[in-house]
């Protein structure tokens, strides 16, 4: 267990790495561009929707591994936060295609839930798809073009536990960080705290809901509630980053029901929520869910808004939701990160159609280098 708690700060406690931040970029951006040129590039992306800083909380997460706006960024103290910050500002003003910053590398087939909404749904199965060699190698091609924080998921990462351990142990070198994404089932303490010292940073728990029985009718699993609380309530303890994804269904876009489930995540130790809206593939198109529309999207990003930066809300999760985020900026699928569904197959985002890659017949490296050079922004299916 670790002596160090993760904790919040906002308001003047940010003063100080808010201006060394600022110090550092203004003089990488002078060396790198020059001083009129940095100025007047910095100028026209402040001008811009794109900015990092758009929608950002009123406080980080102080945490042993750095600094955190939000889990998909590097530690705002960190060196990597600085190259990443001048490179979106070339992203924006050059038209140059936006650096790799992380992946999500299904590790399991295997799942004991069938939820509806799953964006895999349609590629589980009894068996793994994917050798440990591929995995490893692919994690391997992806720390070359600059991805370091890979998210492991699945299908359901703990029903492959002892590749899980191995993966982490022999590619640990290579990245920055591991992010194990979980349902909570067949969550394992002591294996946690063994991967904590091969670089694990945090812990992502699908949580869609403050009432069981509506999470346990959503997975089609009695223990979905009390597998996922248990995993978020002992995760807490070991010091690591908490994170939550939740599926943003009508319910959630309630005033009542979205600040129940904010409460009731802060009371279990939660630092962020990812609000992810259905898009119609895998899951949410076998049973046809509905998509979010432009309505309940605003109404989602005002109260995101709210407890990000409510004074009152301070000390709760930071939310956020990557439709928000592609709102201003485009989609970051293929650009910002990439996804390797449980086949082995890449695609630039879970949301997309599968592309003619696989990580068991074509090297990562290959593969990205094949993506990336046709710069191609692609669409998610509800808003083509």
């Amino acid at each position: 267990m670790s002596n160090f708690s993760p904790h919040f700060i906002s308001g003047i406690q940010r003063f100080p790495l808010g201006f060394h931040i600022l110090i550092k970029a203004l003089k990488t951006g002078f060396i790198e561009m020059g001083f009129p040129g940095f100025i007047i590039k910095l100028s026209y992306y402040l001008k811009g929707n794109i900015p990092l800083a758009r929608g950002s909380a009123g406080r980080w997460l102080v945490t042993n591994h750095g600094i955190y706006a939000a889990t998909a960024l590097p530690p705002i103290d960190s060196s990597r936060f600085i190259k990443y910050l001048i490179e979106d500002i070339r992203t924006f003003c050059e038209g140059k295609i936006s650096p790799l910053l992380f992946a999500i590398v299904s590790i399991s087939a295997r799942c004991p839930y069938r939820c509806r909404h799953c964006y895999a749904l349609d590629l589980l199965s009894d068996h793994e798809q994917i050798p440990v060699a591929s995995l490893e190698a692919a994690i391997q091609g992806l720390s070359l073009w600059g991805a370091r924080d890979i998210f492991l998921s699945g299908g359901e990462p703990f029903m492959r536990k002892k590749d899980l351990e191995v993966i982490t142990n022999r590619t640990a070198h290579l990245v920055d960080g591991f992010w194990l994404v979980t349902s909570g089932w067949g969550y394992d303490h002591e294996l946690l705290q063994r991967m904590m010292n091969q670089g694990l940073k945090g812990i992502v728990v699908s949580l869609d809901d403050y009432r069981e029985e509506r999470v346990c009718a959503s997975k089609g699993h009695p223990d979905a509630w009390s597998n996922a609380i248990s995993a978020i309530r002992m995760s807490a303890t070991t010091g690591i980053i908490v994170s939550v994804d939740c599926l943003v269904h009508p319910d959630i876009l309630n005033r009542q029901h979205f600040f129940a489930f904010t409460d009731f995540c802060h009371e279990l130790g939660v630092h962020f929520i990812n609000f992810f809206p259905p898009e119609y593939i895998g899951g949410a198109a076998i049973h046809n869910m509905e998509c979010i529309d432009e309505t309940g999207l605003a109404l989602l990003e005002t109260m995101i808004y709210e407890i990000n930066n409510k004074k009152c809300y301070r000390n709760h999760p930071i939310a956020y939701s990557a439709v928000l985020w592609e709102k201003y900026r485009g989609c970051s699928g293929g650009r910002q990160f990439v996804y390797i569904d449980p086949c082995g197959g890449v695609r630039p985002c879970p949301f997309l159609n599968q592309l003619d890659f696989n990580i068991k017949t074509m090297k990562m490296e290959d593969i990205l280098g094949q993506m990336r050079s046709s710069n191609v922004r692609m669409l998610c299916p509800s808003r083509t």
